[in-house]
């Protein structure tokens, strides 16, 4: 008999009547023990290379009791498409699945991916403006919304080399509002940096003039309107998908060396997304899936 290392070995009860043949799983040998009268004992030898593995499949383990049924997912999927500012795609969906569009989540939403397009191509004036005309109150009641869009107008203006209105611009808008917090203040000063160097985009800061600083911006934006709309900032998917994350991570960590680990937003409001600060990158899986922002 050949002898293997073990990944697990579990003893299965066959009565002697119960001839045992080949393995009826690849990678396994089913040793017999006839010696018992009442029953043979097979001891079946399970053979894996993933032996650190924490998802590895295991027989033992329970499969959950339900699963989501394709309405509930195509409804997430939606909701995704929809937060995102996907309409024509959310629209087709609903319609190829027999979903009903929800009509007070789609209210609004040109306005809002207007708003993100703005942002995203640079053109912040008229972000500002949108932005106004669609929630009049919200920068002044989000300090933290009104500088994003502020400084990444003075970072569209140092781009376009128009140094001096720019400075004339940080004067009048940002350099003398003294409710501005010491990280914004920080930030400023990194803005202000990049005056300093003849090509911005080489210097140590350079990382301010980067695509991806108009997709935070436009991203955090975006989940400030919705919450002045009375909506989820972020959609349920991306939620359900951080949870997932925290608890791979969860299964994976010493429960002795992790007492004080908590689910992921424990401040939070609807569908499990906080309620204030800035989100990660929420358009990453728009980008996965349909190869570019909503813009």
């Amino acid at each position: 008999m050949n002898y293997y290392s073990l990944h697990r070995r579990s003893v299965l009860v066959v009565p002697p009547s119960v001839t045992v043949g080949a393995p009826t799983q690849p990678g396994e040998n089913v040793v017999v023990d006839a010696s018992s009268e009442s029953a043979a004992h097979v001891e079946v030898e399970h053979h894996s290379s993933s032996d650190d593995d924490p998802f590895a499949y295991s027989p033992h383990v329970a499969k959950p009791e339900t699963s989501p049924s394709s309405q509930e997912m195509g409804k997430l999927i939606v909701d995704y498409l929809i937060s995102e500012g996907y309409r024509e795609a959310a629209e087709l969906l609903c319609q190829e699945s027999g979903l009903e569009l929800p009509k007070d989540d789609i209210k609004n939403l040109d306005a809002r991916m207007n708003i993100r397009c703005a942002i995203i191509e640079g053109r912040l004036e008229d972000a500002l403006r949108l932005v106004k005309e669609l929630c009049p109150t919200l920068l002044d009641e989000n300090r933290e919304v009104r500088f994003h869009l502020m400084q990444q107008n003075l970072i569209e203006m140092i781009r376009r080399g128009e140094m001096e209105k720019s400075l004339e611009y940080a004067q009048e808008n940002l350099s003398n509002d003294n409710m501005l917090t010491d990280s914004q203040l920080e930030r400023l000063e990194k803005t202000f940096a990049l005056l300093a160097f003849e090509k911005p985009s080489e210097s140590p800061f350079g990382k301010l003039l980067d695509q991806s600083q108009r997709q935070m911006v436009s991203t955090e934006v975006n989940g400030a309107v919705l919450r002045a709309l009375n909506r989820p900032a972020a959609p349920r998917l991306e939620a359900l998908l951080r949870m997932i994350v925290w608890a791979q991570k969860q299964l994976i960590t010493e429960r002795e060396d992790d007492k004080t680990s908590v689910p992921p937003y424990p401040n939070t409001g609807r569908y499990g997304m906080p309620t204030s600060g800035p989100s990660s990158d929420t358009n990453t899986i728009a980008r996965t899936l349909f190869g570019g922002t909503s813009c």
